[in-house]
């Protein structure tokens, strides 16, 4: 498999150090064999995709961190008015493009917003977040 990059081995081994865990609590909330685990720490062999999987979610990382060490934030969305029930992993320049958008006055999001709305349009792009109608009162 070849989708694992140089230092995969290295940010595994950290990960689980920084956690606290041992290579045998990994390999047992991972249901594989502790040298196994090890074996991915060595940089021997590389796990499959559903072991990845699994190591994101014990890990709490995005795939991004995990694979190559590239940090990004993790975003809770809330749809149809409800609570955050979606989380988002942004990149760095994603969150950058928020908080500049963020800082514009109401007349430049709205000149966002329409080529947001544009483009998804064009490109079939679904509606993530619900925006609220003034009968609602809140926008």
């Amino acid at each position: 498999m070849h989708y694992i990059n140089d230092g995969f081995a290295e940010r595994l081994k950290a990960l689980r150090q920084n956690r606290g865990y041992t290579q045998e609590q990994v390999a047992e909330a991972l249901s594989i064999h502790r040298t196994t685990y090890t074996y991915y720490e060595m940089g021997r062999t590389n796990p499959p995709r559903d072991v990845l999987h699994r190591l994101v979610k014990l890990f709490d990382v995005s795939y991004d961190e995990l694979l190559s060490g590239e940090k990004s934030v993790r975003v809770r969305v809330a749809e149809n008015g409800g609570e955050a029930d979606k989380i988002y992993n942004l990149r760095k320049e994603e969150l950058d493009m928020l908080t500049v958008i963020r800082s514009m006055s109401a007349e430049e999001r709205k000149g966002i917003e329409a080529s947001v709305a544009q483009f998804k349009g064009q490109h079939g792009r679904p509606s993530v977040i619900r925006q609220e109608t003034d009968d609602e009162g809140k926008k």
